[in-house]
């Protein structure tokens, strides 16, 4: 049995509480995307200080908690991401798209550098008591293959994360047990939580699969039910499969993710077995980081800041639509049994790389209305030696006379989409609502 880490608060959120600006907004530097309107969505946020002991000593550190203001509306499930190395919480995003089927959302800041350089920072009289132990030593040699296309000072930053994992993930489960125990003074008093999914993009995504593989086995309850019900490791493949577990998988990446000769030993069968619940999608033209709606990838994170440039046609491919649907089929399948739908993978050739069709979107993978009705071209991963900038995708429109050759009437490509889309709707690899953008976007397409 896994012990539950112990709760103080809640700490009172204003205006200066620093990392997080009071109530209806991001609580640090994130994706770009809106904050959820708390209020109108009848939901309310408290911050929390949890503490513990690991391994490495003591430890003391933040726990900030979303949940329906109504018990009643309240699904039982429970978001939960750690605060990503660089500041980003992206699982903000998924809470924000399914905000409206009453689950909560518990951001935990379980990894030592993302308390230390965003947290603390951002007011250090709030949070000076906050502190995760350092249990000394260094990483493992050879667990973390060196790929020349990390710069060294991001590389060092990756094998110092993958060092101190073992005391992220002690807190991650003391903080599930404290969370599931359903303690009448816990953080989500008066709601019953019965099922915990942990997930996170990129960084966090790579966090949570190192979760899967060294500490969801040994995270118990009390009467040796698993912590953690289900995982969304998103954006980040690693080097090798998810092994068997008694818990739901669903494990994403965009096609940006496994350009550039990255390493595909991630790659394993789906299966639906009791023990062994998996499914893998890689999406077809998704790049690493979105950049629908944007202009600009500075617009998204200011790591991002020079990612972009002027002349380049940022790519408008809605994976984020994609992501959210694939949120919900694991929540299905943890909650109902319900099966996630089953993909094929991006077609690869001997060496990896990516086979292409004759408009140059890549074959197999996750598809899309937009490569099974293209109006473009996706450079799912841009050229370059900046790592920020091969995070972004762009789009190179085809030209008028290619799409006459394609669609003989703007009318015949908007009933093409829609076609596709309908079967996407169907399949559950796309929400109805979010089908219906799509559409009308096809309805207003400049196509001759």
């Amino acid at each position: 049995m896994t012990l539950p880490a112990n709760l103080e608060g809640p700490i009172p959120i204003t205006a200066e509480s620093g990392a997080f600006h009071g109530v209806g907004r991001e609580p640090i530097p994130g994706p770009g995307l809106p904050p959820l309107p708390l209020a109108a969505a009848g939901y309310v946020e408290e911050e929390y200080f949890v503490s513990g002991d690991t391994d490495g000593g003591p430890y003391r550190t933040s726990l900030l908690v979303r949940k329906p203001a109504s018990p009643e509306a309240f699904s039982g499930v429970v978001l939960v991401e750690t605060i990503h190395a660089a500041g980003a919480v992206p699982l903000s995003a998924q809470h924000i798209a399914l905000a409206s089927k009453g689950h909560g959302y518990a951001m935990v800041g379980s990894q030592k550098g993302a308390l230390d350089d965003h947290v603390k920072p951002s007011n250090p009289t709030r949070y000076a008591s906050l502190e995760i132990p350092d249990p000394g030593g260094s990483a493992a040699a050879g667990t973390t293959p060196p790929n020349p296309a990390v710069p060294a000072a991001l590389a060092a930053q990756m094998r110092e994360v993958e060092r101190l994992a073992p005391t992220s993930n002690a807190i991650l489960s003391q903080v599930g047990v404290l969370m599931k125990s359903n303690s009448p003074a816990g953080p989500f008093a008066g709601r019953q939580v019965q099922h915990l999914i942990m997930g996170g993009a990129s960084q966090t995504g790579g966090a949570t699969l190192r979760y899967i593989r060294d500490a969801h086995a040994t995270a118990r309850m009390a009467d040796g039910a698993p912590v953690y019900d289900g995982y969304f490791p998103i954006l980040a493949g690693g080097t090798e499969p998810v092994g068997r577990r008694d818990a739901a998988v669903v494990h994403a990446l965009g096609e940006g993710d496994i350009m550039g000769g990255r390493p595909l030993g991630y790659r394993r069968p789906d299966s639906d077995e009791s023990d062994d619940r998996y499914r893998l999608y890689e999406i077809v033209a998704a790049s690493h980081v979105p950049t629908r709606g944007v202009k600009s990838a500075a617009d998204i994170f200011p790591l991002l800041a020079h990612a972009s440039s002027a002349d380049d046609q940022l790519s408008q491919f809605p994976s984020a639509m994609l992501y959210f649907a694939a949120m919900d089929n694991l929540i299905q399948w943890v909650t109902r049994g319900i099966a996630p739908p089953r993909s094929e993978r991006i077609q690869t050739g001997a060496n990896g790389e990516i086979v292409r069709d004759e408009h140059g979107n890549a074959c197999g993978g996750v598809r899309s209305s937009y490569v099974d009705v293209p109006f473009a071209a996706y450079v799912a991963s841009s050229q370059g030696d900046d790592p920020f900038r091969r995070m972004i995708g762009l789009q190179v429109p085809f030209s008028n006379q290619k799409l006459a050759t394609l669609y003989p009437s703007h009318d015949d490509y908007v009933a093409k989409v829609k076609t596709c889309l309908e079967s996407m709707v169907r399949e559950r690899w796309i929400f109805p609502e979010q089908a219906e953008e799509v559409l009308a976007e096809a309805q207003a397409a400049s196509i001759p």
